[in-house]
């Protein structure tokens, strides 16, 4: 998912980024999530390094059920975004990891989640998801090793 084109050496690229972006968000707004991945892969073509862009083209990855692909976008949005703002990043990552079964992944996206943020929504969401994510992990090694004893998964 590297992106190089000459759009970014556009004049107007900061101008171009911002009316894509806006298209992207508008898009999405509605439902269409398919438009909104167009508008955002078009404004990364102007700011290859837009951790927001990068965000909502995995946020649309995401309600499309594509979470390798959401995967890649969060894990490019962490490259771009500053620490005291990667909460949400790291928790949509998480929630893409599980989505692939990737459960030791998911965890440490979970675990990374500071735990003074202050949306105590989302971070009793997150405790919500570990434990699912663990509960998983555990639950398939049962199995593994013991099919007839490992139960149904709760």
């Amino acid at each position: 998912m590297s992106r190089s084109s000459n759009k970014e050496f556009d004049p107007n690229a900061s101008e171009l980024n911002h009316k894509a972006y806006k298209i992207g968000c508008e898009n999405y707004n509605q439902g269409h999530f398919k438009k909104a991945a167009k508008a955002f892969n078009e404004s990364l073509e102007y700011w290859p390094e837009d951790p927001q862009a990068w965000f909502a083209l995995g946020d649309c990855y995401d309600e499309l059920n594509k979470p390798t692909k959401a995967e890649k976008c969060f894990r490019k949005s962490l490259q771009f975004t500053t620490p005291d703002k990667q909460s949400d990043v790291l928790y949509n990552l998480g929630n893409s990891l599980l989505d692939q079964a990737k459960f030791e992944e998911a965890i440490e996206c979970y675990v990374r989640f500071p735990l003074k943020v202050q949306l105590i929504g989302q971070r009793k969401s997150i405790w919500n998801e570990r434990k699912m994510a663990i509960q998983i992990k555990t639950h398939n090694k049962q199995m593994q090793a013991n099919p007839a004893k490992a139960g149904p998964l709760i």
